[in-house]
């Protein structure tokens, strides 16, 4: 059975950006539609034709279940929607099941181009007869739930936490994520999709991919790290278009991976949404993509930010993300390197290559960001990991680069530099009273001071929290910054 709907879409009014009102703005681009379906069916086909779409999510929902989602862009032309009972009747985006009798409901956020009135047409098929989706791979598997292959050696695992496909923004294909992340000597990375999970991927085992979804609002982008279902399921695209709804999917999802949010300065998709609570935020992204002209100030804001929260007693874990959207050959205006998944990489201590081992790696703190090899930091005599407490309030701190270029060690106590050396090793003598509250990290830099990496924090003591928000820790950034002038 075929048939199709037209959607008339209204024209956009003014210049999408920060300032403009959400909730209006969520009246010019979400729509709805719904079909019902007669009875059991073994494949649902949606296709879409549209032209002069800067920006399109959908949602496929079936009983508040998200069974297939989309994302495109001006760069690509319009992708099919496949979902079926089988899993060679379901593209990489779509979750398998029968096509059960009732209403189905689609949801879209469609940003025109400016002063633009198109239509969107939606041609749907219900097929009692599967056939093999366009995108299937013959050796492929779902990255959903645990590995088939269980790795339990414990070490230090090199990985990314943000990358994109062509199924969203990026311009590489599932096979070109895997060979770069192969050639950039990876263990793993998670797919980071903008508002989906691109679930299907090349059975290859050597390097891994875990599940996550980039949650793209007005107001902020943050990634959902190793989820196990789609981040709408019960919700609505709609709900990005307020802090109370944002706050709501985050909410909803902490069961559902770790939070982390994205490239929190770097304009104009900075983290905007004052009433966040800082205690869903398990992990912030210290660096993003630094081939990137506007990451290098980003970059350092966050690591003053990050400053903040740790001195309010936060153990938030610094993570990095190549944000890779580009072909391994290619580069950003003015840029004078290539955008590459794995720059920066991050380090993560964990008991296996595991999704639950990396969380809990993840939770711990156990994490080194770096563009330029590992930074191997340790307690001279003990068996500690950036992430743990501190045994002892006097001991030496010990670093050792893999870096082999000319660079510079900066030590970090209570987000204030402390020390400084050069060269490929150094170390620390720290002396902390008891009772007090402190930690100490090491920064990585160039001799040009162009920051190479950092490891998380050892902390002695505790210390009970005073912000709650987003917002309020802003506040409390910006009145430091403004004390220092």
């Amino acid at each position: 059975m075929k048939s199709s709907i037209i959607i008339p879409i209204k024209p956009f009014p003014v210049k999408l950006d920060q300032t403009i009102d959400k909730n209006k703005l969520k009246e010019n681009v979400i729509y709805r539609m719904s079909f019902e379906v007669d009875k059991r069916y073994e494949q649902l086909v949606i296709t879409f034709q549209g032209e002069k779409i800067r920006w399109f999510t959908c949602n496929v929902y079936h009983q508040n279940e998200v069974r297939g989602q989309a994302l495109q862009t001006m760069k690509k032309p319009m992708e099919t929607i496949c979902i079926g009972s089988e899993e060679k009747y379901n593209c990489a985006t779509s979750v398998p099941g029968m096509i059960m009798p009732g209403f189905w409901e689609v949801e879209f956020e469609i940003i025109p181009d400016e002063n633009e009135t198109i239509e969107l047409e939606v041609h749907y098929e219900l097929r009692e007869r599967g056939e093999v989706s366009h995108d299937y791979l013959e050796n492929q598997r779902c990255i959903y739930g645990p590995l088939k292959q269980v790795y339990t050696t414990k070490k230090w695992y090199k990985g990314d936490f943000h990358t994109h496909t062509h199924y969203s923004d990026g311009a590489m294909t599932r096979e070109r994520n895997l060979e770069s992340a192969k050639n950039q000597k990876l263990d793993f990375f998670v797919a980071t999709d903008h508002n989906l999970v691109t679930h299907y991927w090349p059975n290859e085992g050597e390097v891994v991919p875990f599940p996550g979804t980039e949650l793209t609002a007005p107001g902020g982008h943050g990634n959902f790290l190793f989820v196990e279902q789609p981040l709408f399921r019960n919700g609505s695209l709609s709900d990005m278009y307020s802090e109370e709804g944002m706050n709501r999917i985050i909410e909803c999802n902490l069961h559902n991976g770790i939070f982390s949010i994205n490239h929190p300065f770097l304009s104009p998709w900075a983290w905007l949404m004052r009433d966040t609570k800082l205690d869903m935020v398990t992990s912030l992204e210290i660096c993003n993509d630094p081939t990137y002209s506007d990451n290098c100030l980003a970059t350092e804001k966050a690591l003053t930010f990050w400053s903040v929260l740790l001195n309010d007693g936060y153990q938030i874990t610094g993570i990095g993300g190549s944000d890779s959207h580009l072909l391994p050959e290619e580069k950003y205006p003015e840029a004078t390197e290539p955008s590459l998944i794995g720059d920066p990489s991050t380090y993560i201590y964990a008991e296996g290559l595991s999704a639950d081992a990396l969380k809990a790696g993840i939770q711990a703190g156990h994490a080194v960001l770096s563009r330029d090899g590992f930074i191997d930091i340790k307690v001279r005599g003990e068996e500690l990991l950036p992430g743990d407490m501190l045994l002892k309030g006097t001991g030496v701190l010990e670093v050792l680069l893999e870096r082999e270029e000319p660079t510079k060690i900066q030590w970090v106590i209570d987000g204030k530099i402390v020390k400084v050396e050069e060269g490929n090793g150094a170390s620390y003598e720290y002396q902390f009273e008891d009772g007090s509250y402190h930690w100490i990290r090491v920064d990585i830099r160039d001799t040009e001071d162009r920051f190479i990496g950092t490891t998380n924090p050892f902390y002695w003591g505790m210390k009970q929290t005073s912000l709650q928000t987003w917002g309020e820790a802003l506040d409390e950034w910006n009145r430091q910054k403004s004390n220092t002038l």
